[in-house]
C-alpha cells in the first residue's frame, strides 16, 4: 500500500525527510522557492518521491478538494516564528482540509496561537467523514 502524505509548510524539511524515509510519498506545499533550495542544499531533504508545489497552502487545499484528491497524512505546520498567516486558520481552509483527508486519515497541526486560531469542532465530527486522529502540537510543548 502507497501512503500518501501532504505537508504544508516546509520549514528545514524534516517532517517531509521523515515520511520520504519511510517509503511514503510526499506532497511537499512551500510558498517561497528559497525555503525549499535551503532544505535541500543545507539540512539533507531529498528529492522526494511525489511532487514539491511552490503555492500558497490554502490555494493548494481547495483546488486539491475540487480534484478530489487524497491524503492520508496531512502536517499543517506553516508558524513563522512569529505568526501564522490567519487565512490558513479559517472555517473555509479547515472544511477544505476536511474534503482532501482519506478515510482514517491523521491530520497535525502545529498551532501556536491555539485560543486565537481554534480548530473548529466540525473535524472531529460525523457525518460525511470524521478524522481519525486529531494532533495538535503547541510550539514550545
Amino acid at each position: 500500500m502507497k501512503w500518501w502524505t501532504n505537508s504544508s509548510g516546509l520549514g528545514v524539511g524534516i517532517t517531509a525527510k521523515s515520511f520520504h524515509n519511510l517509503g511514503m510519498n510526499v506532497s511537499i506545499v512551500e510558498i517561497d522557492p528559497v525555503v525549499h533550495s535551503f532544505a535541500h542544499s543545507y539540512f539533507g531533504l531529498p528529492s522526494v518521491r511525489g511532487s514539491v508545489v511552490y503555492q500558497d497552502g490554502r490555494k493548494f487545499i481547495e483546488h486539491a478538494a475540487i480534484t478530489g484528491e487524497k491524503w492520508d497524512y496531512i502536517v499543517h505546520d506553516v508558524f513563522t516564528g512569529g505568526s501564522v498567516p490567519a487565512h490558513l486558520f479559517t472555517r473555509e481552509m479547515w472544511q477544505a482540509t476536511k474534503d482532501v483527508m482519506a478515510p482514517n486519515g491523521v491530520l497535525a497541526v502545529v498551532n501556536p496561537h491555539p485560543f486565537s486560531f481554534p480548530l473548529p469542532s466540525f473535524l472531529n465530527a460525523p457525518p460525511p467523514r470524521p478524522l481519525a486522529q486529531l494532533v495538535t502540537f503547541p510550539v514550545g510543548s
